[in-house]
């Protein structure tokens, strides 16, 4: 189908003269139902996408990219989803303004805050809005309020975000989120301590974790809790400090965790004392 749409569209043939060099090319059966109703082309839709409607729309977007790019519909579609989104991406950087916001978007998480974004690239008003309105538009991002855009579905962030991760602009993007982030009021770091985290500046992201871990103790969030004694021990190895050790156990003792907690105490206020001394 795609080789026959092609010379209708670029040669100006008729749709009959274009079928039968299609077929005499092999590019199409001698029963062509199946060419030229595009059932060829749903099925490897169907097969690449496993039945997710989130993946089919990637790909249908990858086809409508090629096509206003080439003017052609000759596509081989890529095998994972990974490569297809490796492709929009390459489209998209048509408009370094456009792809730099999809970056600093996925760098904030699944939802992100406009502003924030336009507050890192400092892109006049009425052109970034504009630009919010072609991410729509390309299926990769959607009003949840006023404030607060987010990613279609979870696999699409995911696979974007270890994307952008490769590219060279990657480090700087975080460093000024983080500056920016800093300068507000959150209800907790985690967003900061994350971004840290992803540029590898473990003595930071250690700082705000355990910011968060005096915060949940004192809030009683024990699900913050948790998260931010887990998330340090991911890569508390890593770090600068010298209370490693003492870290390290009193996350032990506080998570129930033997295998972290080496010391024993002969009372809750022993164990209390320890753990204090650890978050301190």
């Amino acid at each position: 189908m795609n080789i026959f749409l092609e010379e209708m569209t670029n040669e100006g043939i008729s749709y009959t003269d274009a079928l039968k060099n299609a077929q005499s090319s092999g590019f199409a059966e001698a029963n062509p139902t199946a060419d030229v109703k595009g059932f060829d082309t749903a099925n490897k839709l169907a097969i690449l996408s496993r039945g997710n409607a989130g993946v089919l729309e990637q790909y249908t977007s990858l086809l409508l990219d090629y096509k206003n790019q080439t003017n052609k519909f000759d596509l081989e579609l890529p095998t994972t989803f990974s490569e297809a989104l490796k492709m929009r991406l390459a489209y998209l950087k048509e408009d370094m303004n456009v792809y730099k916001t999809l970056q600093v978007a996925a760098i904030q998480g699944i939802n992100f805050s406009p502003a924030i974004i336009n507050e890192a690239l400092q892109l006049q008003e009425t052109h970034f809005f504009e630009i919010l309105k072609t991410l729509q538009s390309l299926n990769y991002i959607v009003p949840v309020t006023q404030n607060v855009y987010a990613f279609k579905n979870t696999l699409l962030w995911k696979e974007i975000f270890e994307i952008i991760k490769l590219d060279e602009n990657y480090y700087e993007l975080n460093n000024n989120l983080i500056s920016i982030f800093s300068e507000y009021t959150l209800s907790s770091n985690s967003i900061i301590a994350v971004m840290a985290q992803n540029i590898e500046l473990y003595d930071e992201a250690l700082e705000y974790w355990t910011q968060n871990t005096r915060l949940a103790s004192y809030i009683g969030d024990t699900n913050l809790y948790t998260i931010s004694q887990k998330q340090t021990l991911t890569f508390l190895d890593k770090t600068t400090s010298d209370k490693k050790e003492l870290i390290e156990n009193s996350i032990g003792i506080s998570l129930n965790d033997p295998s972290k907690a080496k010391y024993n105490f002969n009372t809750i206020d022993e164990a209390i004392d320890y753990i204090l001394e650890g978050i301190a």
